[in-house]
C-alpha cells in the first residue's frame, strides 16, 4: 500500500497517521536519505544527452539545475548532486537490491500542538507509539546510477 503512495503529512496528519496505523513493514524512504544519496552531475549529464527521454528529464530539470550545480540545495555546498526523491523512492520500489541498509522502526505521525504532521520514528522501541516500518538508511550510490543510465538507455522511441 504505501509503496505506491506519498502522504504529504504536515497538511493532513490524520490521514497520515491511519495510513502508518493500517500498514507494518512498509519500505520508507526519507528526505535524509535522499540527501546522502544525490546523483553525480556526470550521470545526469550523460542520461540528458542519451535520447529524447534523457532529454525531457534534463528539460524537466532544468530550472533549479544551475542552482543545485553551482550553490547547492538550500544553499548547502555538501548538497551539490542531482537531487532526486521521487525518483529515488521508485528505484528502491523496482530494484530493492539496491538498498544497502534498513532499519526497522515503530512509526507514527503527531497529530497535535507544535509538532502536527511531525513523523514519529521510535528508534529504541521504547514508546510503542505506532506500527514497525521498514526505513531505508542507505543504498548502493553505485547499483543506483548505473541503473538510472540504464533505463534511459533502454528507452526507444515509438511511433
Amino acid at each position: 500500500m504505501m509503496s505506491e503512495t506519498e502522504s504529504l503529512m504536515c497538511y493532513d496528519p490524520e490521514s497520515a497517521k491511519i495510513v502508518f496505523g493500517s500498514v507494518k513493514n512498509a519500505v520508507i524512504s526519507s528526505w535524509d536519505v535522499t540527501l546522502k544519496h544525490l546523483v553525480d552531475w556526470k550521470v545526469f549529464d550523460k542520461i540528458k544527452s542519451t535520447n529524447k527521454c534523457g532529454e525531457l528529464i534534463g528539460k524537466v530539470y532544468a530550472l533549479n539545475e544551475k542552482n543545485l550545480r553551482e550553490i547547492g540545495f538550500a544553499g548547502h555546498k555538501e548538497y551539490t548532486g542531482w537531487v532526486i526523491p521521487d525518483p529515488l523512492c521508485l528505484m528502491c520500489y523496482l530494484f530493492p537490491e539496491i538498498i544497502t541498509h534498513i532499519d526497522v522502526v515503530e512509526t507514527s505521525i503527531c497529530v497535535d500542538g507544535l509538532g502536527r504532521g511531525a513523523t514519529i520514528c521510535d528508534w529504541f522501541a521504547s514508546y510503542h507509539l505506532g506500527n514497525p516500518q521498514k526505513w531505508i538508511r542507505s543504498v548502493d550510490q553505485a547499483k543506483l546510477e548505473k541503473l538510472l543510465v540504464q533505463i534511459v538507455e533502454q528507452y526507444q522511441e515509438t511511433n
